[in-house]
């Protein structure tokens, strides 16, 4: 965690952080200087002797922070090293107060720093494997271009249908400057082109491995698809409503005489032939009327329990009796039944899982062969 420190307590802490940095360089080189005697070894490793030197200025560089006010003052520090490139302690908890912004948005006072200490490792193993990843690109002279960024704040700008203005707004509640935020954007989208050029497009899923992994699971089950038809009687015209009131009927009771009624006047014109679609389309009260009731093929995994049982005893063109569901009198009509097999489906399915298993891997041999390559001290 970060320090806090009165001003008359930090140079000696200082003075205390730079010695035991300096003993560790002198360290290191006496024993560079022993065994470069022994072996014969002329040159000397300048990149070693630098990465101490670094460490000590960094230290140095917090001390004359430290001592400058006479109040409590925080010090910024340098939590890791990679090569020549460094993470202090308040890029770490920028970030990670930028990542975590919902949570920590509930938290005060105490809870909040135990919830970043918590975390703060695992946020720094993250933002070394950045740098790395960036300092690989840098390499290699794969870059994000000006145009890139420009047209995803654009894109991201019109999901959220934002006016210029609202989107500027919306970054300064959130804490960041538009060049603060096209600097992240530009590193996400590196990031995600280094992922192509190194991890999918070099993870291959075979048709073997995916009937190896079918031999674990249960049988493929085949399911259907039902395309119906259905017309819903739910609603007293006002005229309906009058004849109730003229009558002097309980009104629950008549109403629901009456579109009994109506339905069953509708059943009748289909028992004598007439066509379901234009009788939907004329008198339905339910969803897609003008398309004469038509609903589309539905899974039947999807449908009520109730609903079904009278779907599945219908053969294609049948309709059913009239039956209550929800607030209305429905009939029913199966125009299409289909299995679908869904083989094809299970084996996209577990090409997925292999892709996303292997590119996980592939992506965390790649980030590990990159930290090889790369002098690592972490200080936290």
């Amino acid at each position: 965690m970060q320090g806090v420190l009165k001003g008359g307590g930090a140079a000696p802490f200082c003075l205390f952080s730079f010695l035991v940095a300096f003993l560790a360089l002198i360290w290191h080189y006496i024993g560079y200087e022993t065994n470069k005697i022994k072996s014969g070894v002329i040159e000397i490793k300048n990149r070693l002797i630098f990465r101490y030197v670094l460490l000590c200025f960094a230290v140095l560089f917090s001390c004359k922070v430290a001592v400058a006010g006479t109040g409590p003052v925080v010090l910024d520090r340098v939590v890791a090293v990679i090569d020549k490139d460094v993470i202090t302690w308040g890029e770490l908890y920028k970030a990670m107060e930028f990542e975590m912004r919902d949570e920590l948005r509930k938290l005060k006072g105490p809870e909040k720093a135990a919830f970043m200490s918590k975390y703060e490792r695992e946020f720094l193993d993250t933002l070394i494997d950045i740098k790395v990843q960036l300092l690989y690109a840098e390499g290699r002279n794969i870059a994000v271009s000006k145009g890139e960024v420009d047209a995803a704040v654009e894109d991201i700008r019109r999901k959220y249908s934002l006016s210029e203005q609202e989107f500027f707004d919306a970054l300064r509640k959130e804490g960041f400057s538009i060049e603060d935020y096209k600097k992240r954007l530009n590193e996400q989208i590196l990031l995600s082109k280094l992922g192509n050029l190194e991890v999918s497009n070099k993870v291959v899923v075979t048709e073997e491995e995916i009937n190896d992994r079918l031999k674990g699971k249960k049988p493929v089950a085949v399911s259907s698809q039902y395309r119906i038809r259905l017309i819903v009687i739910s609603k007293v015209t006002d005229a309906d409503k009058v004849k109730v009131a003229d009558a002097g009927k309980d009104k629950v009771v008549a109403e629901e005489l009456t579109l009994k009624k109506k339905a069953e006047g509708i059943y009748d014109r289909l028992l004598k032939g007439e066509d379901f679609g234009k009788l939907a389309a004329q008198f339905s009260d339910g969803p897609n009327a003008p398309d004469g009731g038509d609903l589309g093929f539905i899974n039947k995994e999807e449908m009520d329990k109730d609903f079904l049982g009278i779907v599945e005893q219908l053969k294609e063109g049948e309709f059913s009796k009239i039956f209550v569901a929800g607030k209305g009198m429905n009939i029913v009509q199966l125009v299409e039944k289909k299995a679908t097999e869904t083989k094809t489906q299970v084996r996209d399915e577990v090409r997925r899982e292999l892709f996303a298993e292997k590119s996980k891997k592939t992506f965390k041999d790649w980030i590990k062969s990159l930290k090889e390559k790369r002098f690592i001290k972490i200080m936290l």
